[in-house]
């Protein structure tokens, strides 16, 4: 299992990779729509697709800064919900999770 400092390292970048995503799309819906109708509701399905990327993105930032606070505070690595230890083959899929598998389901 990657140590606590490899774990942090690996959670900052992810964060910074997101924020920059996050970043381009806010970019991309604040674009005007073309005034070709038929351009323009291309364009309206685009951003209803951009949207749900940024919710989805908006979403793991949290679930990253989450798991960042866990670590400093000593907690990473135990389900928030139990308590018991989360799998570390879990944690290596999903750095970020904050539950074990039983309290996932």
């Amino acid at each position: 299992m990657p140590t606590h400092n490899a774990v942090q390292l690996q959670l900052r970048q992810r964060l910074a990779n997101i924020l920059a995503r996050v970043g381009k799309i806010d970019k991309d819906l604040r674009l005007l729509h073309d005034q070709d109708s038929e351009e323009r509701g291309n364009e309206i399905e685009n951003d209803d697709v951009l949207e749900r990327l940024d919710d989805m993105s908006r979403a793991e930032v949290a679930r990253i800064r989450d798991a960042l606070r866990r670590l400093e505070a000593g907690t990473y690595g135990l389900c928030s919900f139990c308590g018991q230890p989360i799998d570390a083959a879990r944690l290596q899929a999903e750095p970020s999770t904050a539950s074990c598998v039983a309290c996932a389901q």
